[in-house]
């Protein structure tokens, strides 16, 4: 079961909010992730926000930017262990560059 998602919210004025949530951890670095935003308003309207912001970063509605597919591909590279003559099979799909052509798309929808 996964853990629920935290956020907190911090009168920064009058009737001024700093809401912060817990997101996922980064795809590529695997490091935690805080996505934060001011709110304007009373603090009952600042309270209904933030629960708007955990459900839409739970269901993947806010976030960082997405990684690209040739950084994940150097990260695992860099990391796999597989044999020498498995390792030359994958690097010899993509002759000439460091990275397949599709090295530049962005992973996500």
């Amino acid at each position: 079961m996964s853990k629920g998602r935290t956020g907190s919210m911090l009168e920064r004025g009058p009737d001024t909010w700093r809401l912060q949530v817990a997101a996922d951890p980064d795809l590529v670095t695997g490091g935690r992730r805080r996505l934060s935003r001011t709110f304007h308003g009373t603090r009952a309207e600042a309270k209904e926000a933030l629960q708007r912001m955990v459900v839409e970063t739970g269901a993947g509605l806010w976030g960082g930017g997405t990684p690209v597919v040739g950084d994940l591909l150097d990260q695992f590279m860099a990391t796999c262990i597989v044999a020498p003559t498995t390792r030359q099979d994958w690097e010899a799909l993509w002759p000439g560059t460091s990275s397949p052509p599709s090295a530049t798309w962005r992973c996500g929808n």
